[in-house]
């Protein structure tokens, strides 16, 4: 029987606080994929897809801002829910270290060279898309040189990135 039979009979059973509790523990046994859209931390799993609140802008070389930034209890429900299981969610903080450790990028943890790393500014900031929608996000993947001049720059690239966001927020009000 797959999780999502088991989930749907549980709840059609009544057993709430059951299901609440297998969700959790499946949860915690698969590896989460992370991404930032819409100022949010988006988690997917095989089964579940969750959200975490993101305070606004961090520096993901450091680790301690990052954990700061990121919620540590998010919102997870069924990535292909039906009738019974439709609007079903439960809270769970059981990703936040790896959540954590996926926004936390230093040149020394070996991050820096994969094709996945994000900039702050990507990771805290909407990009608007192609026909203007101000609410969606883009992920780019910085060059090995663009890595490195990014580095290269400092705190006058933090600065600039919260005054992008700043400017941006200001549109979306």
């Amino acid at each position: 029987m797959g999780v999502a039979e088991r989930l749907r009979e549980l709840r059609t059973a009544g057993k709430h606080e059951l299901v609440v509790t297998l969700a959790t523990e499946v949860l915690r046994k698969e590896s989460p994929q992370v991404s930032v859209v819409d100022g949010r931390v988006r988690v997917e799993t095989r089964t579940f897809v969750g959200e975490h609140a993101l305070d606004g802008v961090f520096d993901p070389s450091d680790r301690g801002d990052v954990d700061a930034a990121v919620e540590r209890r998010g919102t997870y429900r069924l990535r292909d829910p039906d009738e019974v299981m439709a609007g079903f969610t439960f809270d769970s903080g059981c990703h936040h270290d790896a959540i954590v450790e996926d926004l936390h990028r230093t040149p020394a943890s070996g991050a820096a060279d994969s094709e996945e790393t994000e900039t702050a500014a990507t990771l805290a900031a909407p990009t608007p898309g192609p026909a203007g929608d101000a609410d969606a996000t883009t992920r780019t993947a910085p060059s090995r040189s663009g890595r490195a001049a990014e580095q290269r720059s400092g705190e006058s690239t933090s600065v600039f990135q919260r005054a992008v966001v700043a400017v941006q927020n200001q549109f979306r009000e």
